[in-house]
């Protein structure tokens, strides 16, 4: 996926976060020439959806991220503050991302 195509198919989505949030992010991978969860093949390692007490990560990949999608309208720094309270039972990754479909922090 090329970033124009990228930047036109999410610019004006009119889906909610359950709704498209994990199509986005198979888009993410395409865009930076990664493999996407099930090419990788390890649920255990990189999923969406990756359970922890109180909650879930939306996307998770061991030892570099865990990622949390809000809608458009959300609270990102609310959503910063619920990975933080997941990340000790993710391992701890590095980086702790927030999106929307207009906005990553």
């Amino acid at each position: 996926m090329k970033p124009e195509e990228f930047v036109a198919k999410w610019r004006n989505v009119q889906f909610g976060e359950k709704q498209a949030s994990q199509e986005m992010f198979l888009d993410i991978c395409a865009l930076v020439g990664h493999d996407t969860p099930v090419a990788f093949g390890n649920p255990e390692v990189f999923t969406f959806e990756k359970w922890v007490p109180g909650g879930f990560a939306d996307a998770y990949y061991e030892e570099h991220f865990g990622w949390g999608f809000k809608g458009d309208d959300a609270d990102l720094d609310a959503g910063l503050n619920q990975l933080l309270r997941y990340q000790v039972h993710l391992k701890t990754p590095p980086l702790l991302i927030v999106s929307s479909f207009r906005s990553v922090q």
